[in-house]
């Protein structure tokens, strides 16, 4: 919100967080007027209680803005560098984005950024009411990474452990839905043998 941008900058900062994922978009900031802007236009600096913020413009896709935000603290002089994803494949209206690929594409970004930055911090994820959007993202997130480590998951328990931290994750049918669907798309675009014997009971046996 506009009267807690000062306090969202001190969470980026003090938590030496690598990454932001956004799923406020542009249409979203203009339904909604009393969001608050956490960060310039690109190449303008952005002043906000003791911090100082500029970006830039890394890379603009349909479906995601990546830039880079340099987040300067002015008593301490002390800079940090955050990776700032905004996702734009998904209309505020509706439960679940466009497409799994397109989340999908979303997610190995991020992914792809971690792994490049040497000193890494966490990720902070948000959207209007923290839990809507942001969570089924690290529903996601958490369900490709134990099909990376095991080669199987649980829909069903994810969401569970998640619901434990946030009891409003996944609220729909859709959503719960489309983690499924998430799983089987990841799972389709290996070729590779070790996925195959499981792609089919992924697709007709539900976890519920």
């Amino acid at each position: 919100m506009k009267d807690t941008v000062t306090d969202f900058l001190t969470l980026l900062y003090q938590e030496n967080c690598t990454c932001v994922v956004s799923f406020q978009t542009s249409k979203i900031k203009q339904k909604k007027p009393n969001v608050g802007l956490y960060y310039p236009a690109d190449n303008h600096i952005l002043k906000q209680g003791m911090f100082q913020v500029s970006c830039s413009v890394k890379e603009n896709k349909d479906i995601f803005t990546k830039r880079l935000l340099t987040i300067t603290h002015n008593d301490t002089k002390g800079q940090r560098s955050v990776t700032h994803f905004e996702f734009n494949a998904w209309d505020y209206t509706s439960d679940v984005p466009k497409s799994s690929k397109d989340y999908l594409d979303l997610i190995k970004s991020v992914d792809s950024t971690l792994r490049e930055t040497s000193n890494r911090g966490p990720v902070l994820v948000h959207c209007l009411d923290g839990s809507g959007k942001s969570a089924l993202f690290c529903v996601v997130s958490i369900l490709l990474e134990k099909m990376d480590i095991y080669q199987e998951v649980s829909v069903v328990n994810t969401i569970r452990k998640v619901r434990s931290r946030r009891k409003s994750a996944i609220p729909s049918k859709e959503q719960f839905e489309f983690c499924h669907e998430c799983v089987l798309s990841y799972v389709k675009s290996f070729e590779y043998s070790q996925y195959a014997n499981f792609t089919t009971s992924i697709s007709s046996v539900p976890d519920a």
